[in-house]
């Protein structure tokens, strides 16, 4: 059949509308919820049931044994599903472990029945879910998502029996050799679409959202929200323009985030989000693209570092920063390769400028660039083309989209920014009526009994940012922005009736916080915060508070380590002065926390101008010369101390000796010389009118010259008959003989006359007169086996003797 044109043009419309509303609605996921009921039955059945709620290594037990065993979990709770979503998927997260003859544990599911709880299976056998992954001498996790479009599966989970619990889930194993399993918890979850919109919609009639955290976050147990709100540095929608033009002063101390909040955070002029620890991202983990597109390697910007640029082929293109040396996934700049969503571009480093410099400032900067004028040319937008992916989430003006700049010989403008992440950050927007009623939004749920208003109501509700009101208080996870506003839309901030919060934080880390101090904050203004009064549930692990004002809401505690470590370096060796030493040196670093602190993480250095490196054992150096280490450490709470520095010399060569005729002082001087650039010498009495000459220099290294004693005036004498050098053996040389004899002017008491001798017996003799009258000394020079040699040298000339690896020579 054909159709007519008319028919045909309005189906046209009608399909693109359909897409249309299909494109706009935003994927949800809840938070893992564990079960409330736990049973077993079985030939041998399970132990210890209540270990099996939580994850905590504690488990429940099928202790070695043949035949049948089940376990049973049941009454899972509020998954706060709003009315009208559609389910999509099941997920399931089993932790433990099992020893088995064959195949694997299994696990279905079922409508509840009566008498028989487990009377109405939901798949055939061969669907049931085999959990290889248990299959483990240690705690294991197996993890499955499964659709739910069609079929029984879909119709056991359906919204109706997801609200009522109206389900249970059955794990199993049956054969007639000995088996044993231990589980540590079982844990559910669902994905769905909400009916409506979620509002606050950032930015209406933008482009089609299509990009993901560049990171696996949900394989660290986080929903998208919670991850995504983990911020460590935001866009600055004031002065986006880092590192390009100067920021103006008015605002280099200020930044302005996507809701439109002005604060002092850091850091200003911020051209994209940075994700780090906060968001469990940690060093060395896998960067992913945001959406699919063709990748090109950059190494040309300095700052950047390694730096993946992905264009994303719809007017968009993502960059992601600081990627770690070695790790890009294309090892050639210029090079395009086509990477699909989610594929792993590289690892999280510290590449280019990063602060804190090293491991410890390793992050994600993830940055997105708009092509304006679609001239299929990034480069000309680089900058005026910026754009955050949170949008602009305020009923004001944004700043950047309104600033004006002058860059390139062009006037430009900022740019408008919409919300591209394909998952909203769970924020509702519903009506209050008098008859009161339930709101939630990730983990917050708000219970106004009737007659909180006396007419009907908007509330919406907002995820925000994690925020830490001082260096030792925190919130747990993201936070709330609870707003009202009444028909004609102003904002109602109090209530004639008390409402209830809760905050649930099941999915949330405690370990880092003094649990004691758990308790719900609100504030105004997001700068101050004030504690509310709160009941605090440990067993179903939420927070509640009955209060009458709407405000921002976040759930807080006390850090239990807001202190720095400390690092010592411990340098061992023989040591001369402080930090010179004559041998091989071992350097430790021992890092300590303080007391009640979470300890130590890591401790880095950095030898020289070499590269930051985690110090894992002490370092050994055996080469002369100077060096410097750089370090610090990190404790488990991410504290870290300021770097500190050691440095050191090492110095294994003896130092040596000059002997000489000081016409100033008019005696024999004995001077040390050495590569350090100074060495001490001492010269004591030997028995036997002997004496010793010493010169040690800042290691500790010495010579030590043996003779007779040093006779001084104007007939002085040294005599040397031996070299030693630190621990070595003497070097016996033929006595070496220094002569000097001197007369001086009865009136002036200038120098008249120096005689200056040196003589090996039998070998040598080297005799140097001065006569100040001519002002020119004569040299007399006689080897064994040859004659004697005169020479006549202008001026006064002074002979000195030097070591020399253990020979002693002359010169004048």
């Amino acid at each position: 059949m054909r159709l007519p044109a008319k028919a045909l043009f309005c189906w046209t419309i009608v399909i693109l509308v359909f897409f249309a509303l299909a494109h706009s609605v935003f994927a949800e996921t809840t938070l893992y919820r564990g079960a409330g009921t736990i049973t077993t039955d079985g030939n041998t059945p399970y132990t210890n049931l209540s270990n099996c709620s939580a994850t905590d290594d504690a488990t429940c037990d099928h202790v070695s044994a043949p035949l049948f065993a089940n376990l049973y979990f049941r009454d899972f709770g509020d998954f706060g599903i709003p009315d009208g979503s559609t389910i999509t998927y099941l997920k399931i997260r089993v932790t433990g472990k099992a020893n088995l003859p064959a195949q694997a544990l299994f696990t279905g599911a079922s409508i509840i029945g009566s008498p028989i709880l487990f009377a109405s299976n939901c798949q055939a056998p061969s669907d049931l879910w085999t959990m290889f992954a248990l299959n483990s001498p240690v705690i294991s996790t197996y993890n499955v998502t499964t659709p739910l479009t069609v079929g029984t599966l879909a119709a056991c989970f359906s919204l109706a029996n997801i609200k009522s619990n109206n389900f249970i889930f059955r794990v199993n194993y049956s054969k007639s050799v000995a088996w044993s399993a231990s589980i540590d918890n079982f844990e559910i979850a669902f994905d769905y679409i909400p009916a409506a919109t979620p509002t606050p919609t950032p930015t209406p009639a933008g482009p089609e959202p299509f990009l993901d955290l560049p990171w696996d976050y949900e394989a660290q147990g986080q929903t998208f929200s919670e991850a995504a709100l983990s911020i460590k540095s935001f866009f600055d929608h004031e002065y986006p323009l880092l590192g390009n033009l100067i920021e103006p002063d008015t605002v280099s101390d200020t930044l302005v985030k996507y809701n439109g909040t002005k604060t002092g955070d850091f850091y200003s002029s911020h051209n994209g989000y940075d994700y780090a620890k906060l968001a469990k991202v940690n060093l060395g983990d896998d960067v992913l693209s945001a959406a699919a597109g063709t990748a090109e390697l950059i190494t040309s910007c300095g700052a950047c570092g390694n730096m993946i640029v992905i264009d994303h082929e719809n007017g968009y293109q993502t960059k992601y920063m600081h990627l770690l040396d070695g790790s890009p996934s294309i090892s050639t700049p210029g090079v395009k390769v086509h990477v699909n969503a989610h594929q792993k571009i590289g690892e999280v480093g510290f590449s280019g400028h990063v602060e804190p410099e090293g491991p410890e400032g390793a992050h994600i900067h993830f940055g997105v660039y708009q092509d304006k004028n679609d001239d299929g040319n990034m480069g000309d937008n680089v900058l005026d083309g910026l754009t955050d992916p949170f949008g602009w989430q305020s009923e004001g003006p944004d700043p950047w989209e309104n600033y004006s700049f002058f860059y390139g010989g062009i006037q430009r403008s900022g740019n408008k920014s919409y919300y591209l992440w394909k998952k909203s950050l769970g924020g509702t927007s519903s009506n209050l009526t008098s008859s009161g009623g339930n709101f939630s939004a990730g983990r917050y749920s708000i219970d106004f009994p009737s007659d909180a208003v006396s007419q009907s109501a908007t509330i919406e509700l907002t995820p925000e940012p994690i925020v830490a009101p001082s260096a030792n208080l925190s919130s747990v996870g993201s936070t709330l922005l609870a707003t009202a506003k009444d028909l004609l839309g102003n904002i109602i901030t109090n209530f004639p009736e008390p409402f209830t919060l809760t905050i649930y934080f099941s999915n949330i880390d405690l370990s880092r916080y003094n649990t004691s101090t758990l308790s719900i904050y609100s504030s105004q203004d997001g700068e101050v915060w004030n504690q509310e009064l709160t009941d605090i549930d440990f067993i179903n692990n939420k927070a509640t508070t009955t209060i009458a004002h709407f405000t921002h809401f976040a759930l807080m505690a006390e850090r239990l380590d807001a202190l720095v470590p400390t690092t010592t370096a411990i340098l061992s060796g023989e040591q001369g002065i402080t930090n010179w030493f004559k041998s091989d040196v071992s350097a430790s670093l021992s890092a300590q926390d303080n007391d009640g602190g979470l300890g130590i993480d890591y401790t880095m250095y950095k030898l020289n101008d070499e590269d930051w490196q985690q110090y894992l054992n002490p370092l050994l150096f055996s080469d002369e010369g100077h060096y410097k280490i750089e370090f610090y450490s990190v404790d488990n709470d991410e504290n870290m101390e300021d770097v500190k520095s050691v440095e050191f010399d090492i110095d294994k060569t003896p130092p040596e000796a000059e002997i000489k005729f000081n016409v100033d002082t008019l005696d024999v001087d004995i001077i040390g010389h050495d590569s350090s650039g100074s060495a001490e010498v001492n010269v004591s009495n030997l028995p036997r009118k002997k004496n010793s000459i010493k010169v040690t220099d800042q290691a500790g290294n010495t010579l030590e010259l043996i003779g007779k004693e040093k006779e001084r005036g104007h007939n002085a004498k040294v005599v040397i008959e031996s070299l030693k050098y630190n621990q070595d053996d003497s070097i016996d040389i033929d006595p070496a003989r220094l002569l000097i004899n001197y007369n001086l002017d009865n009136a002036t008491l200038d120098l008249r006359k120096l005689t200056q001798t040196f003589e090996i017996r039998g070998e040598l003799k080297i005799k140097l007169i001065y006569s100040a009258k001519t002002d020119k000394t004569q040299v007399i020079t006689k080897v064994k086996g040859q004659g004697k040699v005169k020479e006549e040298l202008s001026g006064i000339r002074i002979l000195k003797l030097t070591t020399e690896n253990g020979t002693l020579n002359y010169s004048y």
